[in-house]
């Protein structure tokens, strides 16, 4: 079920393959992150190679909630031998997941549910990669009322790190 569950909400959801999904078995999922460039340098062959900057890491630490339901049927309704009622409710219910879930990635509040990627605007910074505190967000003001143009969009492509934009959505 499982299985089937997480096929159907990649094929109903538009969120969730752009998601990193993982399975844990704990209340608390913890992820190391590199939140610093590694660096290197340029020497010649024989020349000696002095110590280059280390990796910062940090630890962010997310906490799973329990999307459920619990649907009621009458005696009747599952006692009906002419409609697979089984398959009824589990058909149902993976649709309610699909929408809860894709709702909750663009506006969970982080009560009983995830955040949403929007809730972390207050957090948003214009600074660039490689001076913004971990765990900011970059904002890139388009300068153009009522909406983006080509050449903004062009330039949120460029203000990512190289490494990010084959994979940019």
């Amino acid at each position: 079920m499982d299985d089937r569950i997480g096929q159907y909400m990649e094929n109903i959801n538009p969120m969730r393959p752009l998601a990193r999904v993982v399975q844990i078995t704990s209340n608390e999922f913890l992820m190391t992150f590199n939140s610093s460039q590694a660096a290197s340098g340029w020497v010649g062959e024989t020349t000696t190679r002095p110590e280059t900057a280390r990796n910062t890491l940090s630890l962010i630490s997310v906490t799973p909630y329990e999307l459920y339901a619990m649907p009621k049927a009458t005696q009747t309704f599952i006692d009906d031998s002419a409609f697979d009622v089984d398959a009824f409710l589990n058909e149902e219910i993976l649709k309610e997941f699909a929408r809860q879930e894709g709702a909750a990635f663009v506006t969970g509040d982080g009560i009983m549910k995830p955040r949403d990627f929007l809730d972390h605007a207050s957090a948003a910074v214009s600074t660039d990669d490689a001076t913004r505190a971990f765990g900011k967000l970059l904002y890139i003001a388009t300068g153009v009322s009522g909406g983006p143009t080509a050449d903004s969009l062009l330039s949120v492509v460029y203000k990512l790190k190289a490494e990010y934009r084959s994979n940019a959505h």
